[in-house]
């Protein structure tokens, strides 16, 4: 439900909070629905009834009117897909199949490739991070990125393996098809200039519930020993923690635990970066996340918070410059808008203890100059459903931007 007043945004979160076992999408709560002025939610069709029995028709709109057949859709993979050469990119990957991924792609490009081991999940699982580029860690510009912290967003960790492969090939003067796109090869090859670190897969267990048990989780599986299970990844950093909604109570799909950093994955995140950025200083921060098509730099942290969070970011006037041209760079691509501004406007509520925040705070984060929380196709039409069909179109529009942010930071 999109574009509501004032009245009918009350009265659609008072009539969500009413319907426990609807799954909010966007916002997290329906509390901020009063805020965002907009729903999107999965409801079974019994509680569709009462829905209608609120509602207008042209006051809603059933944007998936089968969600186990979009599931289908998204987990379908060919069926000699385990036994092919290699695994392709117009697909969703499951875990041990992105593991084979990862170990394939640092094997195929050895000089510009290196997979490093960061930590065990709490179910035992290996989480991996990736380091490319041209110059073996020796460049002067660097990029830190995480992809699918939050588990049911596909599309994240989906478009930034492309990515790296692409990038990886045309530095490698493999064929690269940018026949349509606004950049070249060329271009593309130029991206491994900058030595990129990433965490494509940023959570194992969490990724890994959503094709075997529940398809909307978002937090990893960690067992505190209540009733409820699971920290929220991007909420569990220091910089504004255990504030915005949701992040004290334990069964909430934000809840951040009681201390920051708490977590294998966190902790995996926060000690990679720090090496890297005690070496030589992290140009920039990335953390890749759908969907609404948005570009957001900091603050995600309220303004009430107070300090820093009272104004807007130091360099904001720089940041939105940049990111606007990253967002043009993404347009040029599909013809795909992507709304520009700091996190907590353009989402339209706060959130704390994300890495955008912690990776940019001069004071009590590392004080990274450029950092964004990226949000991935689609508005809401299919959300965190989206086809393995646009995979590849997805995937094209981040390398536009990242080629817009190679050349800026190359020409400071």
């Amino acid at each position: 439900m999109r574009n509501l007043t004032e009245l009918k945004s009350s009265k659609l979160a008072r009539f969500l909070e009413r319907e426990k076992k609807v799954q909010m999408w966007e916002p997290d709560y329906p509390s901020q629905v009063q805020q965002t002025k907009s729903a999107d939610f999965l409801i079974e069709e019994k509680r569709l009834l009462r829905l209608r029995e609120q509602f207008a028709p042209d006051e809603f709109e059933i944007l998936i009117d089968d969600v186990e057949a979009a599931i289908n859709e998204q987990k379908r993979q060919p069926a000699n897909v385990n036994s092919m050469d290699s695994l392709p990119y117009n697909i969703f990957l499951t875990y041990p199949q992105a593991e084979r991924w990862l170990r394939e792609t640092a094997d195929k490009f050895p000089e510009m490739a290196q997979l490093k081991h960061l930590a065990k999940t709490e179910q035992g699982r290996d989480l991996w991070g990736l380091q490319i580029g041209k110059h073996g860690g020796n460049s002067d510009k660097r990029i830190f990125v995480d992809c699918g912290f939050h588990a049911r967003e596909w599309i994240a960790p989906a478009s930034c393996r492309y990515f790296i492969n692409l990038a990886l090939s045309a530095a490698s003067g493999l064929p690269v098809d940018t026949s349509n796109l606004p950049f070249t090869a060329e271009d593309v090859a130029s991206l491994l200039d900058i030595d990129w670190y990433i965490m494509p897969y940023a959570n194992p267990d969490g990724y890994e519930w959503t094709w075997i048990a529940d398809r909307m989780w978002r937090k990893n599986r960690a067992d505190y020993g209540g009733t409820c299970k699971g920290i929220d990844l991007n909420r569990n950093f220091p910089v504004g923690h255990r504030t915005g909604m949701g992040t004290t109570v334990e069964c909430m799909i934000t809840y951040a635990d009681t201390t920051p950093i708490s977590q294998p994955e966190t902790k995996a995140w926060d000690s990679w970066i720090r090496e890297l950025h005690d070496e030589k200083p992290i140009s920039a921060q990335i953390s890749v996340h759908t969907y609404s098509q948005l570009l957001m730099p900091p603050w995600a942290t309220g303004r009430s918070e107070g300090g820093l969070f009272a104004n807007d970011p130091p360099n904001y006037s720089e940041l939105e410059a940049l990111s606007q041209r990253m967002g043009d760079a993404i347009f040029r691509t599909h013809g795909k808008t992507y709304e520009v501004g700091q996190s907590r406007d353009v989402v339209g509520y706060a959130a704390g203890g994300t890495t955008e925040d912690y990776a940019y705070h001069p004071e009590n984060g590392l004080d990274i100059p450029y950092a964004w929380v990226y949000e991935l196709r689609d508005e809401g039409k299919y959300g965190f459903l989206l086809g393995p069909d646009e995979i590849i179109a997805t995937a094209e529009e981040v390398v536009a931007s990242f080629i817009e942010l190679r050349n800026y930071l190359f020409s400071q």
